[in-house]
């Protein structure tokens, strides 16, 4: 996410975009970063973290347009293969998760959520402004969507 911000910075220090380019990019790329912030479970035993990291699994099936490339008790990650058949122009704009298990002192443990769309980092460009908010919009919803998910089932 700090690469977005820099990338922002560059973009508009060296001319490449406007100043209204920027003005839209801006708060889609902040929202995102507060998004991804609170999208990390803290969990203290080891039966809770378990269920949670259970839970991260569905939420990135459920989620992500891209197939399951890897899991295992502390990872899980889709790969940049298309899911559920979707072939389509807006390609970039595909969402690829990852969540992580890191342990903590004693059973504890904290789950956090990674989301990409392919390309993104190529939005930043005067020409891509609504790609870039879009796939912002869509990252954002999918990292507020998580930790209710996990929340609500844990109880």
């Amino acid at each position: 996410m700090q690469k977005l911000s820099a990338t922002i910075t560059v973009l508009l220090l060296a001319g490449c975009a406007s100043q209204a380019d920027i003005a839209q990019l801006a708060p889609a790329n902040e929202r995102m970063k507060l998004a991804h912030k609170n999208a990390r479970i803290d969990c203290a035993n080891k039966r809770d973290c378990d269920k949670a990291f259970d839970l991260a699994k569905v939420y990135v099936q459920s989620n992500a347009d891209m197939n399951v490339q890897f899991s295992d008790s502390t990872l899980i990650a889709t790969s940049n293969t298309p899911n559920r058949g979707i072939r389509d122009d807006r390609y970039d704009q595909m969402v690829e998760l990852k969540a992580t298990k890191t342990p903590g002192s004693g059973d504890s443990a904290t789950i956090d959520l990674f989301a990409f769309c392919n390309g993104l980092e190529f939005y930043f460009d005067y020409r891509h402004t609504d790609a870039f908010v879009g796939c912002a919009n869509k990252l954002t919803a999918i990292y507020d969507g998580f930790r209710p998910f996990i929340e609500s089932r844990l109880k």
